[in-house]
């Protein structure tokens, strides 16, 4: 616990946090900017219905996951190879840049909101066991595997669940953030 109460520290500082932010930023646009070979709206322009796997709260079973890859068509699939590239990258990006943004408001309390920082951190985790499984049933596909894909659907609705908690975490931390200023002024 240490090692990463250590790290964040490290990424907690003021400069590598805005360089984190920047690469959400970019990372967002590329994810989800119209017209990119790595966005869902390209995707969407091929099968307007399609939601990637990694956003379906619900979760998902092996005759939608093969369906929504039917309707996808090789070239929808190519922008989804494209999309879970990118996607390589982003569980890190923002489990460190809100992990250390929550360090940051609270590395000098001694109470339970110090370890708020580890919910971005179990989120993004989680999101790498999803991109996982999603990748092995998309290389299987169209003979996915059930459990693969249960699998992924679990962790893609933990992941969401999660989630909720990680928007919860950072509005918290920014309330806190802004009491903090009205209270210096």
């Amino acid at each position: 616990m240490n090692i990463i109460h250590s790290l964040i520290g490290k990424t907690g500082s003021k400069p590598f946090i805005f360089i984190l932010i920047g690469l959400l930023v970019v990372f967002n646009i590329l994810m989800n900017a119209p017209g990119l070979p790595t966005s869902t709206p390209s995707m969407q322009n091929i099968s307007p219905t399609f939601t990637p796997f990694d956003l379906q709260a619900k979760g998902y079973n092996v005759d939608s996951f093969t369906n929504d890859l039917n309707e996808l068509g090789i070239e929808g699939r190519t922008i989804y190879k494209n999309f879970m590239i990118c996607d390589i990258f982003f569980p890190s990006i923002y489990a460190f840049t809100f992990s250390s943004l929550i360090f940051l408001i609270f590395r000098k309390r001694k109470n339970w909101s110090n370890w708020l920082f580890l919910i971005p951190l179990l989120t993004g985790l989680v999101d790498y066991i999803e991109n996982i499984f999603i990748a092995i049933a998309f290389s299987d596909y169209p003979s996915s595997d059930h459990l693969t894909v249960s699998v992924a659907s679990l962790a893609t609705q933990a992941k969401m669940s999660l989630n909720a908690l990680l928007i919860l975490s950072l509005l918290f931390t920014l309330g806190t953030w802004l009491a903090a200023l009205v209270k210096n002024k």
